[in-house]
């Protein structure tokens, strides 16, 4: 007779292992690495090139160590708003998302603010590397990030008030292109030139649309007690909304371009984009229904990913790429 041999598995090993899958479960679901390495990275170079272009308009864009640094500051700073998002959030989404991984109890509220802390030291760490203005930069963004977690000590008000609230929280998007700024050229985010400038407040508009382009539903895809933006402010009024956004992005984005004397590929691309997403609009307006919306939020990713190469080709061409 053959003897039966069992395996036994250590509980501690056995620990390890559920806690990596446990791990593995949360960020699928609410930070997927690979994608956000990629949208980071695509963020961070569109800033650093335009930083470069208006700070030092005769140089070639310069790549170097720092570019790592800051795209990894930025990927903590990311990952802070996510876990911090997740806490302020529980208990709604403990009534309307009891699927995901936090509400499942799978992992705990207090191990994503370990792993936060952890975040956070990194953030320090690398931008102390890189300099004080980088560090000062790096900590203005994290504050206000804290800000946001606490609901800006309003939390009653702002549920009540809708869009406020959303274009309060996404004062982030320009606090994060200064500290991109200071990454790329060692001054402070108070020192950066009006072009930049000017260039934060576009992507504080595009981050605008994009949430509103993520919060879009068919009217058969509505949760109660969910708010979306077709739901808050109907179809058309989102519609308008989205509309109005974009052809101020394209003014905004094409007088820029104008300043830096852009080549004419560089309209050209930026018209095609604009005119996509307004397609994509136009279309769930008429059709408002589960496909059309979908149509609106995969339009608006590569709007998002097309504008910003579009600017990284344009500046690429027009100065050059030192990586020395």
């Amino acid at each position: 007779m053959s003897q039966l041999q069992t395996t036994v598995v250590p509980e501690k090993s056995r620990s390890l292992e559920s806690g990596w899958t446990h791990w593995r479960d949360y960020f699928r679901d609410r930070f997927p690495l690979s994608l956000y390495a990629v949208l980071i990275a695509s963020f961070y170079l569109v800033n650093h090139a335009v930083a470069q272009a208006f700070a030092h308009p005769n140089r070639s864009i310069h790549l170097d160590p720092r570019v790592f640094a800051g795209w990894l500051v930025m990927l903590c700073l990311f990952f802070q708003l996510r876990v911090f998002d997740d806490d302020k959030d529980y208990l709604d989404d403990c009534q309307h998302f009891p699927e995901r991984v936090l509400q499942r109890g799978i992992v705990t509220r207090r191990q994503l603010f370990g792993l936060a802390g952890v975040a956070f030291l990194v953030e320090i760490i690398f931008s102390a590397i890189v300099g004080l203005p980088a560090l000062t930069a790096a900590a203005i963004a994290s504050g206000w990030t804290l800000l946001m977690w606490r609901e800006f000590f309003a939390r009653d008000w702002l549920r009540r008030h809708f869009l406020v609230s959303a274009l309060l929280h996404l004062l982030v998007m320009p606090l994060l292109a200064l500290a991109v700024f200071s990454f790329s050229t060692d001054q402070y985010p108070w020192e950066a030139p009006l072009g930049f400038l000017a260039f934060s407040v576009l992507g504080y508009l595009l981050a605008f649309t994009a949430e509103i382009a993520r919060k879009v539903r068919a009217p058969e895809d509505e949760r109660f007690g969910v708010n979306t933006y077709t739901r808050v402010l109907g179809i058309s009024r989102t519609v308008f909304l989205l509309g109005g956004l974009t052809l101020i992005e394209a003014l905004l984005a094409g007088s820029l371009g104008l300043v830096l004397g852009l080549s004419s590929s560089f309209f050209l691309v930026l018209g095609q984009l604009v005119t996509l997403f307004l397609t994509a609009v136009l279309v769930f307006r008429i059709r408002q229904n589960r496909g059309a919306a979908r149509g609106v939020q995969t339009c608006s990713a590569v709007f998002l990913l097309g504008f910003d190469l579009n600017w990284l080709v344009a500046l690429g061409l027009q100065l050059g790429i030192n990586g020395q």
